[in-house]
């Protein structure tokens, strides 16, 4: 009868290639404070701009971290319909990536939807 054993031979180094293998198919998540998405109102030229955080959670009890910046509208004035971009960031990443996009499409009434992917 041959040798289990021999099947479970590891090679020298392999602990390391998986590690590297991760890194590259699963990187670690990016981390930061909540504060780098910076106040929740302010102005962006002659527009005013109000970020929303909430926290939406998926059929698998997953927690996605969200913000929506927002046209900022006068007191006592309802909010309109406005379109939306939902921002998707990139692997390793996170909603910080976002805020470049805040500028360009806020004073068009275009709102950005962003969030942390769970997992």
């Amino acid at each position: 009868m041959a040798d289990d054993a021999a099947d479970t031979l590891e090679m020298p180094g392999q602990p390391y290639a998986f590690a590297l293998w991760n890194l590259i198919i699963r990187p670690p998540r990016r981390r930061y404070d909540l504060s780098r998405l910076g106040p929740e109102e302010f102005r962006l030229w002659s527009c005013g701009v109000k970020r929303v955080d909430i926290n939406l959670t998926n059929s698998r009890k997953q927690k996605f971290r969200c913000s929506h910046f927002l046209p900022q509208v006068q007191r006592g004035v309802a909010p309109e319909p406005c379109p939306a971009v939902i921002y998707l960031h990139q692997n390793a990443s996170c909603r910080l990536e976002a805020l470049q996009l805040v500028p360009l499409f806020l004073p068009l009434g275009i709102s950005v939807f962003c969030f942390d992917f769970a997992g």
